[in-house]
């Protein structure tokens, strides 16, 4: 039985996708907020899409430096990332290191990265545009970073725990792919 889900909620019904966790980097000011909202948006250019809320710490962050960088967090990190999303680096001093995570340097921007995480894009600024009461942000991926363990440059392996990415379900909620499907593709008639 269907049952009607308030349109306020709609975004819960699209939340399955990995959640990231930008790391930003401005004049000695760092910060590191999960989000969700994140979507590639070209191939080439290499560009892609997250959506901040205007209120936020990142948001101005990402504004002033003028890059960041997104790391995928794998599903046995989701207290660290959790924590990371219910307080500001406004209010507490070093957010990297209560949630437990150790920066490492990029090749491209000056936002670090999170060693304990499976992935990392690093991504330059182009554009950010307001729509409705969030402001997206659209970065070239100027390099990008993947655990072998965890990918093998087709998709995730999703084997373990440690190299799962965490998606993000809404609220306090989380979950991960339970395994992955090859689906053969069809024959053309040029392949005939």
């Amino acid at each position: 039985m269907r049952r009607e889900i308030a349109v306020t909620k709609f975004h819960r019904l699209l939340n399955a996708g990995p959640v990231v966790l930008v790391t930003t980097a401005v004049k000695g000011k760092q910060n590191v907020a999960p989000v969700a909202w994140v979507t590639p948006l070209s191939m080439r250019p290499p560009l892609v899409g997250i959506c901040l809320w205007p209120g936020t710490f990142t948001h101005e962050l990402v504004k002033r430096g003028g890059e960041f960088a997104l790391n995928v967090p794998s599903l046995d990190l989701v207290k660290p990332v959790d924590y990371c999303g219910s307080v500001s680096g406004r209010d507490v001093s070093d957010k990297f290191a209560t949630a437990g995570f150790t920066l490492t340097e990029g090749k491209a921007v000056e936002a670090p990265l999170i060693e304990e995480c499976i992935a990392h894009l690093e991504c330059g600024l182009i554009t950010a545009q307001d729509f409705g009461d969030h402001t997206l942000f659209v970065g070239e991926v100027l390099a990008a970073w993947a655990d072998s363990e965890a990918f093998d440059d087709e998709a995730w392996k999703l084997e373990t725990v440690e190299t799962k990415p965490l998606h993000y379900l809404g609220g306090h909620f989380y979950g991960a792919i339970e395994s992955r499907v090859e689906v053969e593709a069809p024959e053309t008639e040029e392949e005939e």
